[in-house]
């Protein structure tokens, strides 16, 4: 994997489902203040969310409240395993 260079910005893309983005956002407040990282946060709908981020195979963090949106995420190949136990 590239490591940016010292000059260079870091960022994330976030995908977030409309109603986990609340606590989400104050989330990426802290997250950017404290790692100088800074995060592209995508709100919408988890089926559109999932359609982009098949398009552009770009993203970094997905968020969602209904675990078999993640579970459907994962089957397709567009995010890791969420399985802890693995």
């Amino acid at each position: 994997m590239k490591r940016p260079m010292p000059h260079e910005k870091r960022h994330l893309k976030v995908y977030s489902a409309g109603a986990v983005a609340p606590p989400l956002r104050d989330a990426i407040a802290i997250f950017e203040k404290a790692s100088k990282v800074e995060c592209d946060l995508r709100i919408g709908k988890p089926e559109d969310l999932l359609k982009e981020i098949a398009k552009f195979k770009k993203g970094n963090v997905f968020s969602s409240g209904a675990e078999y949106i993640l579970d459907d995420a994962e089957d397709q190949g567009l995010i890791a395993s969420t399985n802890t136990s693995e």
